[in-house]
């Protein structure tokens, strides 16, 4: 069973919202006309032009103090306290947990939760932009114990035929590395506890996201 976690709305008034939305919408054929008119803006959201985009963001503030280390995120999420709270020593040992972080950016996520759950809690993050998994990287290695950390480029909404493995593919492969597994991994099934994902749905074309 998937939760989902918020602290700005509601999920269930939201979605009557967009349906209410999409239900005004004109049909297809009348936007066919205005679909091809905005060819030139479809390049300019493409996931890659994006990475692009944040590549060069992140060249001119590759020390990753340009957005802060978000300390409020463990109030906003306290599911993430709850499923990777400290190890108390009169429990027994539990598994690792795995937080999966799309979208990490300069890593201002990730530093608060490596700093505030358990040493069994291991973070994985990703982005589009090779440039800030390499900012991340650096920062977190910097600033705390980057043993259980791991970084990679992945970007989930990419099309099947627009890259040459899944997203999927690539968290397993990332949490093998970090991990030093080499058991081959079934593509069905989840390794993650929790996905971060902060600021990031918003920045998905709506054409990408499945319904």
């Amino acid at each position: 069973m998937v939760e989902y976690y918020d602290n700005d709305f509601s999920f269930e008034e939201h979605q009557l919202e967009m349906e209410e939305k999409l239900q005004s919408m004109p049909s297809t054929s009348e936007t066919a006309e205005q679909d091809t008119i905005d060819d030139d803006e479809h390049v300019k959201l493409h996931p890659n032009t994006q990475a692009q985009c944040w590549d060069g963001f992140h060249t001119s503030h590759s020390t990753g103090n340009f957005f802060k280390p978000r300390r409020y995120i463990m109030k906003c999420f306290p599911c993430i306290l709850d499923h990777c709270a400290t190890e108390d020593s009169t429990q027994m040992e539990r598994p690792k947990r795995l937080v999966l972080e799309v979208g990490c950016g300069s890593g201002s996520s990730c530093l608060p939760i490596l700093r505030n759950c358990s040493e069994n809690t291991i973070i994985l993050a990703c982005d589009c932009s090779a440039k800030a998994v390499d900012v991340c990287k650096s920062v977190v290695q910097s600033s705390t114990d980057a043993k259980n950390f791991g970084a990679f480029v992945s970007d989930p909404s990419l099309e099947s035929d627009e890259s040459d493995t899944s997203f999927a593919q690539d968290v397993k492969r990332a949490h093998g590395q970090l991990m030093e597994e080499t058991t081959t991994i079934d593509d069905a099934v989840g390794v993650a506890d929790i996905v971060l994902m902060v600021f990031v749905l918003s920045a998905v074309p709506p054409k990408r996201v499945p319904w």
